[in-house]
């Protein structure tokens, strides 16, 4: 209810958030699961790689992919 009182866009915008929500989503536990393995492969201890290195890098590629969606929704 409250969403309706403050929502400005229309459903192109929702449509933008939801499915980049779902991308991120994915991609966030994909790299999440997989970095820390990675990491010990190459002989890097995975309590470095899970800490700031992660989050940065997920939230980096989290926003290339929010404007990637939002390029792809709605400029074409």
């Amino acid at each position: 209810m409250a969403a309706r009182l403050f929502w400005r866009g229309g459903p192109e915008v929702a449509l933008v958030v939801g499915m980049s929500m779902l991308f991120v989503t994915i991609w966030s536990n994909l790299v999440a699961s997989v970095f820390p393995v990675l990491a010990k492969r190459v002989g890097i201890d995975p309590a470095l790689i899970s800490g700031p290195f992660l989050t940065t890098f997920i939230d980096v590629t989290g926003l290339l992919i929010y404007f990637n969606v939002a390029e792809w929704l709605l400029l074409r």
